[in-house]
């Protein structure tokens, strides 16, 4: 690869910064890393520009940020028969109700329980 100049290693710097400003802490090591290199690569066949660099990294970002989705979404899921049985499967609101008969005879929240007289 040959070299870059100066203003296209700004440009660069700039644009993954800006991409990577959204994530918590700037990003882990390996989304930046992956951006980074798609900036790279679009920098060696000549997009130099801040805008056209900008435009590069934030679709790496989001690609970046489906895969890591898509992966994390596979290991974390558990198999379809026992997410009706965990109740992931339920809305929210009939999980809280589920969740206040199991529970029946304790106060509500907000209220001040059993009157102590």
């Amino acid at each position: 690869m040959k070299a870059l100049d100066d203003r296209t290693m700004a440009n660069l710097d700039v644009a993954l910064e800006e991409a990577c400003r959204s994530l918590p802490h700037g990003g882990d090591h390996e989304i930046r890393k992956e951006i980074a290199q798609k900036l790279l690569d679009s920098a060696a066949h000549g997009n130099k520009t801040l805008s056209g660099l900008t435009e590069v990294a934030r679709a790496a970002l989001a690609e970046a940020i489906k895969k890591s989705a898509k992966l994390r979404d596979s290991v974390d899921a558990p198999p379809p028969d026992q997410r009706a049985r965990s109740g992931a499967a339920l809305p929210a609101r009939m999980l809280w109700t589920s969740h206040r008969s199991r529970v029946k005879g304790r106060p509500e929240i907000g209220t001040a329980g059993p009157s102590q007289s």
